[in-house]
């Protein structure tokens, strides 16, 4: 989309929109899977003993011609993170387990921190990048 300016960006986004709210955020270059961008979402829970643990995580493909990777949004699909990194990277199934460890093991430290209990994370260029999303309620 493009805009002359804030207001006429804001104008073409709100779109007729009474009443809702609308988030922009500033797109980055995702890591792709047959050029449709996806983002890995980390999930943790509580115990029995009422800590927080991991409790897994799934590949999130934005639809086709979309930047979008919520899949009720976007229109794409839910993959596990295994099939999407050795879509994309080309990944072995030893490095795809040393990856998903170390990841988990780096999303609760990052929960500890920054109290979120659902944490996305997306690779851009050579690096991966967390995006802290609270996208549900936590519980006391």
């Amino acid at each position: 989309m493009d805009a002359d300016s804030i207001r006429d960006l804001y104008d073409k986004v709100k779109g007729g929109r009474v009443g809702r709210s609308i988030l922009v955020q500033k797109a980055i270059d995702l890591a792709s899977i047959n050029g449709r961008p996806f983002s890995i979402r980390l999930m943790l829970m509580r115990d029995g003993q009422r800590r927080w643990k991991y409790a897994g995580m799934i590949a999130k493909v934005s639809g086709e011609g979309s930047v979008i990777s919520n899949v009720r949004r976007g229109g794409g699909y839910a993959t596990t993170v295994d099939e999407a990194l050795v879509k994309s990277f080309g990944y072995g199934r030893e490095r795809i387990k040393r990856k998903k460890r170390k990841k988990s093991a780096q999303a609760l430290r990052l929960f500890v921190m920054q109290r979120t209990a659902a944490i996305d994370l997306m690779r851009r260029a050579s690096i991966w990048e967390w995006i802290k999303e609270e996208s549900c309620g936590l519980s006391k």
